[in-house]
């Protein structure tokens, strides 16, 4: 019995088969959800920061001296062109314009005129040389007619003779005085025309736009000009403000346009033209886009940035916006057909970004470059096959050829 109990386990590990060399245990195949790639039409736009600045912003200086007798224009009020911004003391410019008027009346009346004539002028009408003219006539007729008569001595033809080289020289003087005092006459025309600026310019005006005077002709005369805001009032009521350059007293700008300058990569040059729009989002208004065009582009690079400037217009009819704020902008370039995969289905590893697609019951790794994005969805630009069904969870275990499962 014994014998028996010994020879049955033998016979028992002897009939058990044994593992051959060629068998492989295959992998279980990874559980995965795929989604299918779309084709959409993207705008093409460029990310870019600024601040908007006023299409107008300049200081005014008074051009002459003077104590300030009012200045009611304050930081905030709206002026439209012309409005009189300060103004000062006056009575000794009126004064100064007053003596050059009688200065000029006087020259005018030596000549015999009540208004200065034009650039030509015939002095032979000047009263003093007509009367000289008529003189020298007289005297030479005196002579012509004792020396005819034959009765007159040598002493009276010579005393003759030399009174009409007298009228003669005496003519000559008077064209001479004549042209003379028909050029202070001029002067003194000029002089009174700069004492009248003078006069003018104690009165500060908001200035005239450029080139406003022609588009009011084309648009018609119940086209308002834009309006000016004071961004600054330096001078007070009773001061005393002088000439010079530097001595601002006043602090203008138009905001009714205002300017968007920005800095682009030079990557995008190709990209950026004028007419082009751009939206803007303001901090002060997150719910809303404010447009602008693109109306200049720098035709250099900055070295040292690499970057280019763009000139922007936004339009400011209602005031809404300020000079000065920071504005997040984009640039509108185009538009074009992309692929999008959901952001769920990148995966990121080692500043390579890949896409996995499904290939029967096995994957097939795609390496691919992000472009726009959404919370929805991610442009993806690669060799991907067109409605590729990608793998958008479980794809950590996966590699490049695994097999898989959809869920």
């Amino acid at each position: 019995m014994k014998r028996l109990a010994f020879i049955v386990p033998l016979f028992v590990l002897g009939c058990a088969p044994k593992p051959t060399e060629h068998t492989k245990t295959e992998p279980d195949a990874v559980a995965v959800t795929v989604a299918v790639s779309e084709q959409r039409t993207v705008r093409r736009t460029i990310p870019v920061t600024g601040s908007l600045t006023a299409a107008e912003d300049f200081q005014l200086s008074v051009k002459v001296d003077g104590r300030v007798l009012r200045a009611d224009y304050d930081v905030g009020d709206l002026a439209v062109p012309g409005a009189v911004l300060l103004e000062l003391e006056s009575v000794d410019y009126e004064n100064a314009v007053a003596l050059e008027r009688q200065t000029l009346s006087a020259d005018l009346a030596r000549l015999g005129l009540k208004e200065l004539p034009a650039d030509k002028f015939d002095v032979e009408a000047v009263p003093e040389v007509q009367r000289a003219e008529a003189a020298r006539i007289n005297a030479k007729r005196n002579f012509e007619r004792l020396r005819n008569a034959g009765s007159a001595s040598r002493a009276e033809l010579d005393g003759s003779e030399t009174e009409v080289k007298v009228t003669e020289a005496i003519k000559r003087a008077s064209i001479t005085l004549a042209e003379a005092t028909l050029a202070t006459a001029r002067m003194r025309k000029k002089s009174l025309e700069i004492a009248e600026q003078r006069l003018a310019d104690t009165k500060m005006r908001a200035p005239m736009p450029q080139h406003w005077m022609a588009w009011a002709g084309l648009l018609g005369p119940g086209v308002a000009p834009p309006k000016y805001q004071v961004a600054a009032k330096m001078v007070q009521d009773g001061e005393m403000v002088r000439n010079p350059p530097g001595n601002a007293v006043y602090r203008l700008v138009s905001s009714q346009t205002l300017k968007l300058r920005v800095q682009v990569p030079e990557k995008f040059s190709p990209e950026v033209l004028v007419g082009q729009v751009v939206e803007l989002k303001i901090e002060a208004y997150p719910n809303e886009n404010f447009l602008g065009t693109i109306k200049r582009i720098n035709p250099t690079v900055d070295v040292t940035t690499r970057t280019f400037s763009v000139e922007a217009e936004v339009p400011n009819a209602s005031n809404r916006l300020k000079p000065g704020v920071f504005a997040r902008a984009q640039i509108v370039t185009g538009t074009s057909k992309v692929t999008t995969v959901p952001p769920s289905a990148l995966v990121i590893f080692a500043g390579v970004t890949k896409v996995f697609v499904q290939d029967g019951s096995k994957v097939k790794a795609y390496n691919v470059d992000i472009g726009q994005r959404t919370n929805d969805w991610v442009e993806v630009r690669g060799e991907l096959p067109k409605d590729a069904k990608v793998v958008t969870s479980g794809y950590t275990q996966l590699f490049d050829g695994a097999s898989i499962r959809v869920k």
